[in-house]
């Protein structure tokens, strides 16, 4: 299944730690699934075992607070129509040019 990227909902910085490089994350909006693609998702066995639909709350349960904080801001930025630029998963205000 091929799914055509929406525009960008989120922008993320992630400075480099001990044993992890620097990375830039752009979160595109995926769209809505219908019934018949979710039922025709097929995952490389040897990568995943299962996928799952899941709230915000199950979000910052299963994932690494990182990776929750990022998906709840490209969810919130889908919802309000903007775009978000975060560091780290958390929301940076950004100083006009003067």
């Amino acid at each position: 299944m091929v799914v055509e990227p929406g525009r960008l909902v989120a922008l993320d910085y992630v400075p480099p730690i001990e044993g992890r490089t620097e990375g830039l994350i752009f979160v595109y909006d995926g769209g809505r699934m219908t019934d018949e693609q979710a039922a025709a998702i097929q995952l490389p066995h040897e990568e995943l075992r299962s996928w799952a639909w899941c709230t915000v709350d199950q979000v910052h349960e299963r994932m690494r607070p990182l990776v929750a904080r990022r998906i709840e801001a490209a969810l919130g930025a889908i919802a309000d129509g903007g775009v978000v630029e975060l560091e780290n998963g958390y929301s940076v205000s950004v100083k006009p040019t003067e």
